[in-house]
């Protein structure tokens, strides 16, 4: 069975994977004076392994109150969501991407689809984020040992942040991409006026 990577750039979370034995929360920037343990592979002297990659791009982006989902905004003369598709498409160890993106959208991605064929495909949306993340589980196939699953919505992911989180998870059985929570916090005495600010640097 395919050990399932979550790569979302978000603050440390815990994350659970069929199959797998650990988790490794791969830091964007590890401890000073800490071994490169994925050099080898993010530097390409050593053949990364096969992994698969669905990349949610479902969602409705309520929040945002824009008239199209987050991941359909303009970000550098393109859609969010094109920034992770492109670099998953752009890595030779990806074996297939699926996207899960509404039908009326996937126009949008057709280019791509007429460069890549098959490894390209495309899943429906879920009611919840993990119905999402089962459709396109459903796509991957058999051939992949490892599986990325990656919000489109975050963009900020890099080709090493996947390869170092790819070889935690070959060889911990499971793999987080995460950075430390800061978040600044706002406390009022009245319900009304900010009494005081926080800030919460670690986890």
């Amino acid at each position: 069975m395919a050990v399932v990577i979550t790569l979302t750039i978000c603050a440390l979370a815990a994350s659970r994977s069929h199959g797998a034995s650990q988790l490794r929360a791969s830091q964007l920037r590890p401890p000073a004076g800490a071994p490169a343990r994925s050099a080898p592979i993010a530097s390409g002297t050593v053949p990364a392994p096969r992994a698969a990659a669905i990349v949610l791009a479902g969602g409705v982006g309520s929040r945002m109150k824009a008239d199209r989902p987050k991941q359909l905004l303009d970000l550098v003369g393109k859609p969010v969501m094109m920034h992770s598709l492109e670099l998953f498409l752009g890595m030779p160890s990806i074996t297939k991407v699926v996207l899960v993106l509404d039908e009326q959208y996937r126009p949008l991605v057709a280019p791509h689809k007429a460069a890549h064929g098959d490894r390209l495909a495309f899943a429906d949306p879920g009611k919840e984020r993990q119905d999402s993340v089962a459709n396109g589980l459903a796509l991957v196939g058999d051939d992949a040992p490892l599986i990325c699953v990656h919000d489109s919505a975050r963009p900020l992911v890099s080709v090493r942040n996947v390869l170092e989180v790819i070889a935690d998870a070959a060889e911990h059985g499971a793999a987080v991409l995460a950075v430390p929570c800061k978040a600044t916090i706002k406390e009022s005495a009245d319900g009304q006026f900010v009494g005081k600010t926080l800030q919460r640097s670690k986890l």
